[in-house]
């Protein structure tokens, strides 16, 4: 049996090997799921109704385009469009990825006011949550504030 054209074998000893140096269980290599996102906000227990009712499929969207964003320096109009997505504003997201510039800028300032609707931009004690997908609703509203101002 193979897994990324490797013997299984050979997988599984590198996954043991790398946890073994790095102190992480060999799924934890790969990154958390939907699911221990979910749990790492329940142990928080500060998350808004709203951002509480983000599926786990979704919160795990936004996590990663957070890290995505957090990781680069540049930015383009339609790597927005995943969080449009995550948090159901699909008119949103059609503005964000349409092919002309102006529908997608416009887009990009929809987007940036829905997310100031959230608790955990918009309040102190929603800024002072540290559950990871209040977290991601944070960063992600500061990589498009930035990005909008420099397009404005």
């Amino acid at each position: 049996m193979r897994l990324l054209g490797l013997p299984l074998g050979s997988v599984a000893l590198a996954a043991a090997l790398l946890g073994a140096l790095t102190g992480a269980t060999p799924l934890a290599l790969l990154g958390p799921t939907g699911k221990t996102i979910v749990g790492w906000d329940a142990k928080q227990a500060c998350l808004s109704p709203k951002a509480n009712r983000i599926s786990a499929d979704n919160r795990l969207a936004l996590y990663n385009l957070a890290s995505d964003l957090q990781s680069t320096t540049f930015s383009d109009i339609r790597s927005f469009a995943p969080a449009a997505r995550a948090l159901n504003q699909t008119a949103i997201e059609q503005h964000i990825t349409a092919n002309n510039f102006p529908a997608a800028v416009n887009g990009l300032v929809e987007l940036k006011s829905y997310l100031a609707t959230f608790p955990e931009i918009s309040s102190p004690a929603g800024k002072a949550c540290r559950a990871p997908t209040a977290k991601s609703l944070r960063a992600i509203y500061a990589n498009l504030s930035e990005f909008v101002a420099e397009l404005s």
